[in-house]
């Protein structure tokens, strides 16, 4: 009686764990193609090329016992049962690929002994992915070994959490005449938390990136009309207008990414925001007994991504906003704002994830 064995290992993950645990395959997203980097982007990723040597990618081993006398075939499937996708390749050098399911006739054709797996796209879950190594005799499946695997880093967390949304006149600690969005200077509008499944990850860490717009919500999108009936658009100072995703030195409308992390063993990031706008505009600011009305929504998109060394791969979003909405009142020199009937701006907690 011959007793047949297969076995398929993916790193070096041990047996017991194979299904419990899985394997941790990176998303290939580090720019090791060498491709021109814009604004922390990649031209091309890793993902979407080939012809390379990258150490991304995971080795998984396939055993056959006995290796002779057998008359059969042999194939490795997958099973992708949620967001992650993940390519086989015969080398790291990415220039074969291995189309699953593949099949191998025993006695017949050289069955690899390792095969490598590239991560091509996240997950929403872990241990999302089957791979599936079977030994089949006239079509039917005698034994089979199995593992599984997650594509990460996974977010599995990012909500923005808002106040009130009451803006006020505030004058700051640098004599700034702003309008905050919540009411002064020391009042957070909003509180931002992101997480990533804490597991082996890829190289780099969770950083929050954030885009804003200002839009205005008078007649002709004007954000303001001053004592004389002039309009007027807030927009943020050049060279910000306007600006890409992911840009500047950490001032304008954008986040830099690279802020450190709350706890980088836990794979957290959280950070509060206080949206402001500055009212010393000449154009705007009220004469003595004179009043200025405001109308004016910034909004805000929060990106969770994954920083590798000078790029960054988009997790993630989720958006929120603000208004300030009133009369801007010059009372004898008493500066004061007195909020609109309108009352709020738009306050979400959303989350899209991809």
């Amino acid at each position: 009686m011959t007793v047949l064995k297969v076995d398929l290992s993916i790193g070096t993950v041990a047996e017991a764990d194979e299904e419990t645990v899985g394997g941790f395959v990176p998303v290939n997203a580090d720019n090791d193609n060498g491709s021109t980097v814009t604004h922390h982007i990649p031209a091309t990723r890793d993902f979407d090329t080939d012809g390379y040597t990258d150490d991304d990618l995971v080795p998984i081993s396939l055993g056959l016992e006995p290796t002779t006398g057998l008359s059969c075939t042999l194939r490795l499937r997958k099973v992708e049962g949620g967001r992650d996708r993940i390519k086989v390749w015969e080398t790291t050098g990415k220039v074969t690929e291995v189309p699953l399911p593949t099949t191998w006739t025993v006695g017949t054709d050289t069955s690899p002994a390792t095969l490598y797996v590239e991560g091509l796209k996240e997950g929403q879950a872990l241990r999302d992915i089957d791979l599936v190594l079977e030994y089949l005799q006239s079509g039917t499946v005698l034994c089979d070994d199995k593992v599984k695997a997650t594509v990460m880093p996974v977010l599995s967390n990012l909500v923005a959490v808002a106040g009130p949304n009451r803006p006020d006149y505030y004058v700051g600690p640098d004599s700034l005449q702003m309008i905050w969005s919540d009411g002064g200077y020391d009042e957070p509008t909003i509180t931002i938390t992101g997480s990533v499944w804490n597991v082996p990850n890829p190289s780099g860490k969770l950083s929050l990136v954030q885009h804003a717009k200002n839009v205005g919500l008078l007649a002709d999108g004007a954000s303001a009309i001053n004592a004389d009936g002039e309009k007027w658009k807030w927009d943020f100072a050049a060279p910000y207008g306007g600006i890409a995703l992911v840009d500047g030195d950490g001032t304008g409308p954008t986040w830099n990414p690279f802020y450190p992390d709350d706890d980088p063993s836990a794979n957290l990031y959280l950070a509060i925001d206080r949206p402001r706008v500055w009212a010393g505009h000449a154009e705007i600011f009220p004469p003595t007994n004179k009043a200025t009305q405001i109308d004016l929504r910034t909004e805000f998109t929060i990106y969770a991504v994954w920083q590798f060394s000078d790029t960054v791969y988009f997790l993630g979003n989720a958006s929120w906003s603000v208004r300030y909405q009133g009369a801007l009142t010059n009372n004898a020199g008493t500066v004061s704002f007195t909020e609109g009937s309108g009352g709020p701006g738009k306050r979400s907690q959303g989350d899209s994830y991809g």
